[in-house]
């Protein structure tokens, strides 16, 4: 069992007024929106790789005031502080500066550069990056940055904000 990042479309209404509830609320109203499966990402366990290869650090100790980082890990974080679960959150208003700064990345680039060893070095969840084929890894974190990319054009389309959630 590891650390899993999930992110939740929602409707901006319903995401102020779960930043007001209190925890049991918060999970109560989440199941009311998990009958849209497409409402929903996950980026199982790569989501410490994602956050690496677009900033160059561990979402464990994020940068500062950085769209691509807030784009993996959230901005506001809220909700229940339960051992080993954290949620943040971001607001509809705030997803088109986000998704333009995810749009603005070279994959190629990223591809390119990409080094399971520096992965490695800085202990970035979880502890693959020297096990697994570089080719194969790279293609998988390009997939769920894709994957992610995809995601925030939807809810910009749509007016929602974001619920993000590592269990």
């Amino acid at each position: 069992m590891g650390m899993i990042m999930t992110y939740a479309r929602i409707d901006g209404a319903l995401l102020q007024e779960l930043l007001c509830a209190n925890p049991e609320e918060i999970f109560e109203k989440l199941q009311e929106v998990s009958t849209d499966k497409d409402a929903f990402l996950s980026l199982d366990k790569l989501w410490d790789g994602v956050h690496c290869l677009l900033t160059g650090q561990s979402a464990i100790h994020p940068p500062a005031e950085n769209l691509l980082s807030e784009a993996v890990i959230g901005s506001d974080a809220f909700g229940p502080e339960e051992a080993g679960e954290i949620m943040t959150c971001i607001p509809p208003e705030r997803l088109p500066k986000i998704l333009a700064a995810l749009q603005q990345v070279d994959l190629q680039k990223l591809q390119e550069n990409f080094s399971p060893e520096a992965f490695a070095a800085m202990d970035i969840y979880p502890s693959i990056w020297l096990q697994e084929d570089r080719e194969d890894l790279a293609r998988e974190l390009l997939i769920s940055l894709q994957a992610l990319i995809d995601f925030y054009k939807t809810a910009v389309e749509k007016a929602q904000g974001i619920i993000l959630s590592i269990l």
